[in-house]
């Protein structure tokens, strides 16, 4: 015990070997630091894995985001298939086809509706139709993706399209019906889950349709049901494309925009109706044109500074009398 005690102080007194203890408890704090960073590490991956589940046939999803839905006016968000289960109020299967149940309404000026998706890996998808009731109103419906491929693992916007002719107005109906299978041992399937059932959605969009004016109507003019631009206050012409000003731009002036003139040298004023002269005809006359003075009575020249010594010798009136 004596050689123990006197080890210790014999240590304790050396400068340094302090510094050697000092640097084992760094060594020590570090080493508990990086044990912490990685089980903290393991517990955000651990917490992510419970929550995302498995990759099974349930992870099947197609939804209409809130924004979607407010433009349908429905409950927001709504799921088409969720966690592999089709919407019973969406389409139904009747001999193997898909038959559409819902009809949504698609607003006048939205051309698109954007569904989110996404599944395991091994789904593949198949547009079975996208047909319209009447080409006159409506062309077919349009996919920015290809006809038949695979469904994305991570969420995707599929963006279909059902624009409108423009060749007539009315009322058109676009159908959709997409077609949802696994290839075979690609993905686990989930107990009780049953591998021949029927997998898609079908459904029909309503939209108004209005006739297009060809060229579209300038400045935000409205084309009505006859192809005819209706103009804003202060446009004019068949597309709108006249400018109007009340009153008129005087001396060659250009109306602009609605009440506002561009005037040409020498003219200024709201409409163009002031002429300007260098040094305003010195007080002796008024400006009638561009560096043009019309001279009070005894006054003459460009800018009235020549006076007269006789009476009617000099500049006339715009009348045409001397004076």
């Amino acid at each position: 015990m004596g050689l123990f005690v006197f080890d210790f102080c014999t240590m304790s007194s050396n400068p340094d070997h302090s510094n050697v203890i000092e640097d084992r408890k760094e060594i020590k704090m570090r080493g508990l630091y990086a044990r912490l960073v990685i089980t903290c590490a393991i517990v955000i991956i651990w917490t992510t894995v419970l929550m995302t589940g498995p990759q099974s046939e349930y992870g099947l999803e197609i939804w209409l985001d809130s924004r979607q839905s407010q433009v349908l006016d429905l409950d927001i968000p709504v799921y088409l298939i969720s966690n592999g289960e089709p919407s019973a109020l969406l389409s139904r299967t009747e001999g193997g086809a898909l038959t559409p149940v819902q009809r949504f309404k698609l607003p006048r000026d939205i051309e698109h509706l954007n569904i989110t998706w996404r599944a395991p890996a091994g789904f593949q998808y198949e547009f079975e139709e996208l047909t319209s009731s009447d080409h006159v109103l409506m062309r077919a419906p349009t996919v920015n993706i290809l006809k038949r491929g695979m469904i994305p693992t991570q969420p995707n916007v599929l963006k279909i399209g059902f624009p409108c002719s423009g060749e007539t107005s009315g009322i058109g109906y676009g159908k959709v019906v997409l077609r949802l299978s696994r290839l075979p041992n690609t993905i686990e399937i989930a107990p009780g889950y049953d591998v021949q059932k029927e997998l898609g959605l079908a459904f029909e969009i309503e939209k108004d349709c209005r006739k297009s004016c060809h060229p579209p109507c300038q400045h935000e003019g409205i084309c009505d049901d006859w192809g005819v631009c209706i103009c804003p206050e202060g446009y004019y012409g068949p597309l709108c494309e006249q400018v109007f000003c009340q009153p008129k731009c005087h001396n060659g002036g250009t109306c602009f925009t609605p009440g506002i003139c561009v005037c040409p040298t020498g003219f200024n004023g709201a409409y163009c109706q002031k002429a300007m002269c260098t040094g305003n005809c010195n007080g002796r006359g008024t400006c009638i044109g561009h560096e043009k003075c019309y001279c009070r009575k005894g006054w003459s020249g460009q800018d009235c500074l020549i006076q007269c010594e006789r009476r009617g010798s000099f500049e006339k009136n715009p009348t045409g009398e001397r004076f």
